[in-house]
């Protein structure tokens, strides 16, 4: 099976977990145009987890949830950010930091952090 395939049926489940036990109306959402682009939303901004060739890309999207959850995602990783999806160096920014698993439960771990932050 396609690992975006599988990994979009594998969120889909632990939010609907989740949501089912929590009340919590969240979403997993996929790109039409980039199937690989996969998000959880309905939180407090969004959870974006990306296949790559050698595992997973788990990123935060929001300043709001970048401010939240970084701190907790360092201690998860025990490292800083592998890097940013977006970029501008004439601008002055780094948004939406990245960590990179080659673990599907690093993965769900994120997740569940995610799922549990308070805005």
């Amino acid at each position: 099976m396609d690992k975006t395939v599988l990994l979009f049926e594998r969120l889909v489940k632990l939010v609907e977990l989740h949501n089912s036990q929590s009340g919590s109306n969240l979403k997993v959402l996929q790109q039409e145009k980039v199937k690989a682009n996969i998000s959880i939303a309905g939180g407090n901004g969004r959870l974006y987890v990306h296949p790559n060739s050698e595992g997973y890309d788990v990123s935060l999207s929001g300043q709001s949830l970048e401010h939240i959850l970084t701190p907790s995602l360092v201690d998860f990783f025990h490292r800083s950010p592998d890097g940013y999806k977006q970029t501008n160096a004439n601008k002055g920014f780094k948004r939406q930091p990245f960590w990179r698993t080659d673990k599907f439960k690093d993965v769900e771990a994120v997740c569940v952090i995610y799922l549990e932050a308070k805005p």
